[in-house]
């Protein structure tokens, strides 16, 4: 027999697998209901089983010293059950609710993210409740007065106390992160550790304050007996102090990946075998523990790749290891710098804007997140992207027509519009799925047949919000946390703390997993059909192919779901999203402003792409992207300029160089500016000698603005002679003058970013005239997030026939 009992059907004779494990009202109860309450009252029976045991042991220790005449408590005795209690109510309630019994526990859990602020409150309700029935309860049953309250003895002052109460809980509170909140091969004994770290914990402190550590051991015997001392609240400050400072210990240790220190300590013989890490580690992911069976299962994965592995190394999809070099600085020059965003750090720590080489980069990334990145994805436009971007562009012009329908003439704002378009836009070229944004808000609006707007012609419209899901509320928490650490004088550390708030650690927790579960998807999709190998769907389908050819060159073992291959995905999706949207926000308001050119910009479209317009139909993609418009290009490259969407780009240096006379150490962070001279100034006059050589020689390959009208909104300015040409010949083009979307788009493929930056324009002005909105909702005040975004964008819509 493989157990005590591996066929009993139970008392009923009924299969596990038939008998109802819910009472049958339970399951019309929201399951976040279901769960928090499960968990409350978990904690609830927790916490009044482990101190009902610990107060009741105490009254008998000191009945027993009132009893015997010496009034000497013995404190072995009335411990000893108090650690035995939580040990094994512990083991009995860890996976329900996590065991906590603590509201000191509780609240540093809190704050590392380790449960969400509502379980925090009502596990702390729970405690308070717990401790008081416990004592009422062993006030009941047990004879004589109540006599477990906590109290100051042996002589120590309240000042003593608190802070022996604050350390003692200190110690109680990290033994629970490291062995708890921690997971690790050990965790299912942490309940062991902590039952004996109380025990230490209770016998140093018992004579001097009680041995609390706990508000609720303290409280529940002073509300039942209807007293308290005046110094009660070193029962609260006490253990609350000490958990802040467990908090702070855990972070530091956490700060500093303390898993690089001593690594492989709880490894087993097989995963030691396998155990292999670097001399000084950098990052707790090149000492996380080895999986001889995921190894073993990639062993079999690979071998049923390898027709995959001829049939894509036969379509030329080698790594791309292309870079671009900033088009002020000689060759020379260029190479001393390495590319780092140090606000990314933290949100994205792998991505190849936060590393401090491109080196350090493996060959398939660099081809999957280069300029010209994207491969497939891009080459076949109309085919992949191309569809995605249009259907993401459709969208948007079916919600502005509703709002317009339902604006009575009002203007109104239409950054969020943008931004959700743009995400749906690049969601759907990075996954190959749609997330829906747009629709979403379309749906909620067509239930709309009216909507009562303001009666001043200069105040905006508003609208309903349809609800946005969690995928697109976890992008944008990761975006904007950007926002909140360019003012800061420290910015590493303030967005270290940011990244502890429960809402970060959330997003974070809630991006891993998603970029995890789509990698593990398509590769499961690659390995069951490797003689039908489909056409690229996304980028993450294109990045599987770069590896798998990449491997196969290099003669090793695919890398598909690490964690640099996943910030580059994410890299991808936020910066293509969010400088798309802004650049198109931008443009909006260039075009509005100036009527003329929005004119000749529509009556261009028109001309070029004679077909739809005579049918009253919207132009296709194969139309839009193969039809030659140099006025379109003209405007989307004017956009970029004065937007400005991109302010900056930074490089730190690698090694000590010269600039124009001045010494640049290694490791200075160098800004190279594109809001001012040279792009929306006239360019500063620079001391001839002071340049290189290579520099010399390469200044007249850059072309330099008219500076009579370099400030103004003017696309004639791009239409030379040499500069008219299709839109994806961006680099004959570049090598005239540098478009800023250099220095915007370093993650996301610069022609993916052209396409969709081509189809949503052509759309928007093919389908609506934008009219000037009043001036109070004008102007071009901007605020600086992960890009150069205006400070507001409204439109004031007709839709044209």
């Amino acid at each position: 027999m493989g157990g005590i009992l591996p066929t009993h059907n139970g008392p009923n004779g009924k299969s596990k697998e038939h008998r109802p494990r819910r009472l049958p009202r339970l399951s019309m109860v929201p399951n976040r209901v279901r769960n928090e309450s499960i968990a409350m009252i978990a904690e609830f029976c927790g916490t009044f089983l482990f101190l009902f045991f610990a107060f009741a042991a105490t009254q008998v220790a000191n009945a027993a010293a009132t009893n015997s005449g010496t009034g000497q408590t013995n404190h072995s005795i009335s411990q000893a059950p108090n650690a035995t209690t939580l040990l094994y109510i512990s083991l009995a309630f860890f996976r329900v609710s996590g065991g906590l019994f603590n509201p000191a526990v509780t609240l540093g859990l809190l704050i590392i993210g380790a449960i969400k602020p509502l379980r925090a409150l009502l596990c702390f309700i729970a405690q308070i409740l717990g401790g008081i029935c416990a004592a009422a309860v062993v006030s009941a049953i047990l004879p004589g007065p109540l006599n477990v309250s906590t109290s100051l003895g042996g002589g120590t002052t309240i000042a003593k106390g608190v802070f022996l109460e604050m350390f003692l809980t200190a110690e109680l509170v990290f033994v629970i992160f490291m062995l708890a909140a921690e997971k690790h091969k050990a965790t299912f004994l942490a309940p062991i550790g902590i039952g004996l770290s109380l025990f230490v914990c209770e016998m140093t402190g018992v004579y001097f304050t009680g041995g609390s550590l706990n508000p609720a051991r303290s409280f529940g015997p002073a509300v039942v007996s209807h007293f308290f001392e005046g110094y009660h609240w070193i029962y609260w400050v006490g253990p609350f102090m000490g958990t802040l400072l467990a908090c702070g210990l855990y972070t530091l240790l956490k700060f500093g990946e303390y898993e690089t220190v001593n690594p492989g300590q709880d490894f087993n013989d097989q995963e030691a075998e396998m155990f292999d890490p670097p001399e000084d580690p950098a990052s707790a992911e090149e000492v996380q523990r080895p999986n001889p069976i995921a190894a073993a299962a990639e062993d079999i994965v690979s071998q049923a790749a390898q027709e995959i592995v001829n049939k894509v190394a036969s379509n030329d999809l080698r790594a791309s290891q292309s870079s671009t070099i900033s088009p002020h600085l000689s060759m020379n020059e260029a190479s001393t710098v390495s590319p780092r965003l140090l606000p990314h750090e933290g949100v994205l720590p792998s991505h190849e804007g936060s590393l401090p080489s491109r080196e350090v980069i493996p060959p398939s990334y660099r081809g999957f997140t280069s300029h010209n990145g994207g491969g497939d994805v891009v080459t076949g436009s109309e085919k992949v992207a191309g569809p995605q971007i249009y259907s993401a562009a459709l969208d948007l012009i079916e919600l502005w027509s509703l709002k317009s329908h339902l604006a009575h003439g009002h203007a109104f704002t239409a950054s969020k519009d943008i931004h959700h378009a743009a995400l749906d836009a690049i969601w759907a070229a990075t996954f190959g799925s749609t997330i829906g944004t747009t629709r979403s808000q379309i749906q909620l609006l067509r239930t709309l047949t009216d909507l009562k707007q303001p009666t001043d012609g200069e105040l905006p419209a508003s609208f309903p919000h349809a609800r946005t899901l969690a995928a697109f509320d976890a992008v944008m928490t990761l975006t904007n946390s950007v926002e909140y650490i360019l003012s800061s004088p420290l910015p590493r550390l303030q967005h270290f703390f940011l990244r502890q708030l429960p809402s970060m650690r959330a997003a974070k927790n809630y991006k891993d997993t998603l970029i995890y579960e789509s990698l593990e998807k398509a590769r499961e999709e690659f390995s069951r059909s490797p003689d039908d190998l489909e056409p690229v769907k996304s980028v993450i389908d294109n990045f599987l192919r770069r590896e798998l050819a990449t491997a196969k060159k290099e003669e090793r073992m695919p890398q598909y779901n690490t964690r640099a291959s996943r910030d580059e995905i994410f890299g991808i999706l936020i910066a293509g999203h969010e400088t798309t949207a802004t650049t198109i926000t931008w443009g909006l308001k260039f075009l509005t402003d100036c009527q003329d050119v929005q004119q000749k910009l529509r009556r261009s479209l028109r001309e070029a792409m004679l077909g739809p317009a005579s049918r009253g139909a919207y132009p296709s993609v194969e139309e839009i992207v193969h039809c030659s418009i140099p006025y379109l290009d003209a405007t989307i490259e004017e956009i970029l300029r004065c937007g400005n969407t991109g302010p900056a780009n930074m490089r730190v240096a690698k090694a000590d160089a010269e600039l124009l006379g001045h010494v640049i150490p290694k490791g200075t962070n160098v800004f190279f500016m594109s809001n001012g001279p040279g792009y929306k100034a006239a360019p500063m006059v620079v001391d001839e000698t002071l340049r290189s050589k290579s520099s010399r020689e390469a200044k007249h390959k850059t072309g330099v603005w008219d500076t009579s009208n370099v400030a103004v909104f003017m696309p004639e300015r791009w239409l030379t002679p040499t500069r008219v040409g299709p839109w994806n010949l961006t680099l004959e083009r570049d090598q005239a003058y540098p478009s800023v979307l250099d220095l915007v788009d370093v993650s996301v493929g610069k022609k993916l970013a052209y396409l969709e930056l081509r189809i949503i324009i052509v759309l928007l002005i093919w389908n609506f005239e934008f009219q000037k909105a009043p001036a109070n909702l004008g102007g071009y005040g901007a605020r600086d997030k992960l890009t150069h975004h205006p400070q507001q964008c409204y439109v004031r819509l007709t839709p044209l026939k």
